[in-house]
């Protein structure tokens, strides 16, 4: 049961950073450029 949950909770965790990552690219090419 809890492994489930932890299993549930990291697939989220994972997709979070994912969206982090792609908000955060157009900042690190705009440093890049700029």
């Amino acid at each position: 049961m809890y492994l489930k949950i932890y299993d549930e909770f990291k697939r989220l965790n994972d997709f979070i950073s994912k969206i982090r990552l792609v908000q955060n690219f157009p900042d690190a090419c705009a440093k890049l450029i700029y």
